[in-house]
């Protein structure tokens, strides 16, 4: 059970890194 819920952690971390990088880029390319 414990180790279900840090492979959630480290899911949800890659999903909000990979969102931010991807926000990042949009940004850039609209400046």
């Amino acid at each position: 059970m414990e180790g279900e819920f840090i492979q959630h952690q480290r899911w949800m971390l890659l999903w909000v890194i990979q969102r931010d990088s991807s926000q990042k880029s949009r940004t850039r390319l609209t400046m």
